[in-house]
């Protein structure tokens, strides 16, 4: 009996059939395509200088790299202020010490503090931390200067080796809030005594000295416009520069007025600008001026704040009883004993001639 084999209606057995063939032939040439794609890939990772296993192998460097990492905090400081100096030590591979150490700037000190102790640490002298546990607390005073700055390093040095391995580093400025110059700071009155004309004794007829009269100086500080102080520098040199601005009379408050010629009974006074030129703060100094008193005298200056590198002061000099003559002579002389290394010594005085009207 022959058997006869059913087809559900609506099957076309043909059609199915090359249906599934494509499907087949399909997946074959995507897996083939994949194939041939990654055969590429592998090609060119072969051919670049290091492949991607070098980008890799840098950026694990990178994250891997032994460093110290030093803070100051706070990192813009107060002078006498204390900072905490703290470093921290990535990736770190073997044992051994840290020293600190700092720039030099002058009248610039670091303090080790711990309780009631203290230790001056030297610029540029390493300071052993043994004993620290990354944490160093220190005072930091700026004497001379109203902004100093400098880098504090931590050092490394591996058990047995003497060379230093390795070094982190961060900025610390120091500000000397009563240093600062300020647009118009008031200074002292310094009474300078010279003679005066004799008086008569009348019971006994004979001369005795009058009190010595009182010519006064006044000083008036502030820096000129665009005078900006700039970083001293260590290694460099001051250069202590005079020029007399203008000459007149001075009130009782020491308030500058242009007057030529000046009259016997006035106070007189010389306006003069002094100015560093060079690239390191001056430190103290003084000045001495030649006054045209009856008699003339010698005065000499209170000692000065340290004149920042690039900046400038005004100062306001006045005396009474100036001479009778038609012409006298203010000879100013900046740092006469040469207290101050500079540049130039040529530039630190100047005479100036004032007309009197007797």
């Amino acid at each position: 009996m022959n058997s006869a084999q059913i087809i559900p209606p609506g099957i076309n057995p043909k059609k199915e059939t090359r249906e599934i063939t494509f499907k087949v032939l399909a997946g074959i040439g995507v897996a083939v395509i994949l194939v041939a794609l990654i055969w590429v890939g592998v090609r060119t990772a072969q051919n670049l200088p290091d492949g991607t296993s070098g980008i890799a192998g840098a950026l694990t460097n990178i994250g891997s790299r032994e460093r110290i990492v030093v803070t100051a905090d706070p990192a813009v400081a107060t002078s006498t202020d204390t900072v905490t100096v703290s470093w921290e030590h990535l990736n770190k591979k073997e044992d051994g010490s840290y020293t600190l150490r700092y720039d030099c700037h002058d009248g610039l000190e670091l303090i080790a503090t711990a309780g009631d102790n203290e230790e001056t640490i030297f610029c540029n002298v390493p300071f052993n931390t043994t004993g620290v546990d990354n944490i160093l607390e220190v005072r930091a005073v700026s004497e001379s200067a109203a902004r100093a700055e400098t880098n504090i390093a931590i050092d490394f040095t591996r058990n047995g080796s003497r060379n230093i391995s390795e070094t982190g580093e961060t900025l610390l400025v120091v500000i000397n809030p009563d240093l600062m110059e300020e647009a118009t700071v008031a200074g002292t009155s310094t009474p300078v005594e010279g003679p005066a004309a004799p008086e008569t004794n009348n019971t006994t007829g004979s001369v005795v000295p009058a009190p010595a009269p009182q010519p006064t100086q006044t000083f008036t500080f502030g820096p000129t416009s665009g005078a900006a102080c700039l970083a001293s520098n260590p290694n460099g040199t001051a250069d202590l520069t005079l020029v007399v601005i203008d000459t007149g009379t001075a009130n009782s408050r020491g308030e500058f007025t242009h007057k030529d010629p000046v009259d016997t009974d006035d106070t007189v006074a010389v306006k003069f600008l002094v100015s560093n030129n060079g690239t390191k703060d001056t430190g103290p100094w003084d000045f001495e001026a030649h006054l045209p008193t009856r008699p003339s005298r010698d005065f000499s200056s209170p000692t000065q704040d340290s004149l920042c590198a690039g900046g400038s002061r005004e100062y306001i000099l006045s005396f009474t009883r100036v001479q009778r003559d038609p012409t006298v002579t203010v000879r100013i002389e900046l740092d006469p004993d040469d207290t101050v290394d500079e540049i130039s010594e040529s530039n630190n005085s100047e005479s100036e001639t004032i007309n009197v009207d007797d």
